[in-house]
């Protein structure tokens, strides 16, 4: 019964190890020395304004030979020079052979992401990396450097503005500008009023002026002076429709590094339109600070992760005493702080 047995066993594992080195006949093993080549089109580049919605940069790269058809995914890693890719902005390929910068892109990726200065060069080193699974170790391209001399990308406001009693310079002027929004014909403005009136009109000029005779919302040509409280606001005009809203909006600094402390009123922030940026030069002394939105904590922004991105009720940002010049962007969620006179 006992020479049954082993005869049994041994038969059974016979069997698994057979069966074991016909599935090891499928088993493919993927080349983990498989390479891939990347190129571009320039590595000099000036960009403008004017060259706007042209290609400046084409990106394009080999496909690497892992050993067996499988699809890969490339992603293209760009780095300040000398960064060793610490802090690389990192920009899907897709399964695709090849990507093509315009003008507005490249240069939003190199001042807005890589902290580039408008009219300055900047060497940026770019790598691709060709992956087929997380398992394994993904291909990576040659190294290659560009240099690029990014623009200021400036915003031109409309022709229209605030004019008024609550309005920072009167009745006389110039009056406070609305600016461009992603929707035609429909402008912004923020800005600080006093309690007052204001009417809306074109080109610092009583020619073609708007109020509201109700007031209701609506807007009238030549139409009855818009009373408004002291405040912030955030004014919208649709010249189409002609309506207009005006709601509370403001930024400001909150912190014990701030002249009121953690209580507030918040230090106001102003609108930079020509940037579509909210700055303030502001004196604080040594402690911390954040930023918030109508002097309330609904929303507020601080830096977790101390590396000037402004993360939603994040830490407290913390400052040595001194002057500075402080710019928000809150279409990169970004923040700088830089030391003045």
């Amino acid at each position: 019964m006992k020479h049954l047995y082993k005869t049994f066993v041994g038969a059974f594992a016979l069997l698994l190890f057979t069966a074991s080195c016909d599935d090891d006949k499928d088993l493919v093993i993927a080349d983990d020395t498989a390479t891939t080549s990347l190129s571009v089109s320039s590595t000099t580049i000036e960009l403008s304004e004017e060259n706007q919605g042209n290609s400046v940069l084409d990106l394009n790269w080999t496909a690497p030979d892992f050993g067996y058809n499988a699809e890969i995914d490339y992603t293209l890693y760009f780095d300040v020079t000398g960064n060793d890719f610490q802090d690389a902005v990192a920009v899907a390929g897709g399964n695709d052979m090849s990507l093509s910068y315009l003008s507005e892109n490249l240069n939003s990726l190199v001042v807005n992401s890589l902290g580039g200065t408008p009219f300055t060069p900047l060497s940026v080193d770019i790598k691709l990396e060709a992956s087929i699974s997380d398992y394994y170790q993904p291909a990576v391209s040659n190294i290659i450097t560009i240099n690029v001399i990014p623009y200021e990308n400036l915003i031109e406001p409309t022709s229209w503005g605030i004019v008024g009693s609550a309005a920072p310079n009167g009745w006389d002027g110039p009056d406070v500008p609305f600016w461009y929004t992603d929707t035609e014909d429909v402008y912004v403005a923020y800005t600080t009023l006093i309690e007052g009136e204001i009417k809306f009109r074109e080109n610092n000029a009583w020619d073609l002026n708007y109020g509201d005779n109700e007031p209701d919302g609506t807007l009238e040509e030549g139409g009855s002076n818009i009373a408004v409280e002291a405040g912030t606001y955030k004014i919208t005009f649709d010249i189409s429709a002609l309506t207009y809203t005006i709601e509370p909006y403001s930024w400001g600094l909150v912190g014990d590094a701030t002249t009121n402390g953690w209580d507030g009123p918040d230090m106001q922030m102003s609108y930079d339109g020509t940037i579509d940026m909210w700055t303030i030069d502001a004196t604080l002394t040594s402690g911390e600070f954040k930023f918030r939105f109508n002097n309330t904590w609904d929303l507020n922004y601080g830096d977790t992760d101390v590396d000037n991105t402004l993360d939603n009720g994040g830490d407290n940002i913390a400052v040595s005493s001194g002057n500075y010049h402080i710019t928000m962007d809150l279409n990169q969620l970004t923040y700088t702080i830089e030391e003045s006179e």
